[in-house]
Parts: structure tokens; C-alpha cells; sequence
């Protein structure tokens, strides 16, 4: 009988490594009292952009009465951005000091540049939330799911034309989701999430 010879055998995937090992979010803030933030505009922030006005200087007010120590205002073009060159963009915005970033306004094509953006930082250490229009939303929580889950992503209520009541009902919207994303464990942004993709996707 002729002798049998085993080899081992390494078996590589067909469609290869993955390019990008999902990050896991930053320890959250214990606060906000007294925290340096940054607002980022992705390019998007314009008083005429999607119905949504100067929401951006409402924030800001809203955030400083919340005892916010300091607000950095930045504005940076996102849809000029891939997923290489935007990986280098998270040093520069690291080296401002900030405690945690706010990252606006996601619409269509700049909403996966903005999400890398948010996934570097976090994996810098750095506490992350994004606002969306409505498109900008269901296009975010799809794709953060393959990158950082949990990411908290914040759905902008539209202000323009809207009535005194209805728009004050959004600032206040905006202002506790904003605190709530960079403040909330682990958990409750997972669960959060969830619930967004659950929503827009039915899974």
C-alpha cells in the first residue's frame, strides 16, 4: 500500500484582505461642561443649504449655555476627499486640542468622506458625531456600520419656512442628540444605531 503524505494547506480568501479593520468608538465624554469642541463643516454648512438655515449658530449658542467651555469653528471641502487622503486629515484636526468633533452637514456624495473623517478620529481618540440631512442619514448608517459601529449619526429636522415652535423643537432636537452622541456609553450608541439602521433598512 502506498504511503500517505498530508500537507497543510493555507486557504486565502477570493475577494482578499479587508481593506479596513472596523475601529471601535472612543471613550465618551463625562460631560460637556467646560470641554473644547469642534464644528466642522464638511463644505455643506451655508444658510441656504437643504432647508436648514444658520442651525450650525444655533448650535454653537445652544452648546456655550450648556456650559461648553470652548468652540472651534473649522470648515473643510470633504468632497474633495478619498478614503486615503482623508486619513490624513484626522492629525491635523487631532493637533487643534479638541475633546470631541461635530461633524456637518452629510448630504449625498460627501457623506462617506465625512464618515472616514469620524472613524479616524475616534480611532485618535477622539469622540465623533455627524449630522445628516435625511438622505445624508440613511446613506450614513449603512456605511458606518462597516466601519465603526455605533457611530452616532444625527438626523436634522429642516427649519426653513418651519414655524417659531416647530423650529425651537429642532435646536432643542439637535442640542440633546449632540450631547447625547458624544456623552452616552458604548451601549446606547450601538443601540442607538441600531435603531437607525433598523428603521431605514428593515434589518
Amino acid at each position: 500500500m502506498a504511503k500517505l503524505t498530508l500537507r497543510s494547506v493555507a486557504l486565502e480568501s477570493p475577494i482578499g484582505k479587508p481593506l479596513f479593520q472596523p475601529a471601535t468608538l472612543s471613550a465618551r465624554l463625562k460631560g460637556v461642561r467646560g470641554k473644547h469642541l469642534l464644528l466642522l463643516d464638511n463644505s455643506q454648512v451655508t444658510p441656504e443649504a437643504f432647508n436648514y438655515g444658520d442651525f450650525f449658530d444655533r448650535l454653537e449658542k445652544d452648546l456655550l449655555k450648556q456650559g461648553v467651555g470652548k468652540i472651534t469653528r473649522l470648515s473643510h471641502n470633504l468632497l474633495r476627499e478619498n478614503l486615503e487622503s482623508v486619513k490624513k486629515l484626522a492629525p491635523t484636526f487631532q493637533k487643534t486640542g479638541v475633546d470631541a468633533v461635530v461633524i456637518a452637514i452629510c448630504h449625498a456624495g460627501v457623506t462617506t468622506p465625512s464618515v472616514m473623517l469620524a472613524v479616524h478620529l475616534e480611532r485618535a481618540g477622539i469622540p465623533t458625531t455627524i449630522i445628516c440631512t435625511s438622505l445624508g442619514f440613511g446613506v450614513g448608517v449603512v456605511t458606518s456600520q462597516n466601519y465603526a459601529t455605533g457611530l452616532p449619526l444625527i438626523e436634522a429636522k429642516p427649519t426653513r419656512n418651519a414655524t417659531p415652535e416647530a423650529a425651537e423643537a429642532a435646536a432643542r432636537h439637535l442640542l440633546d442628540s449632540v450631547v447625547f452622541a458624544l456623552t452616552a456609553s458604548g451601549t446606547d450608541l450601538k443601540q442607538r444605531a441600531q435603531e437607525g439602521l433598523t428603521e431605514r433598512t428593515g434589518t
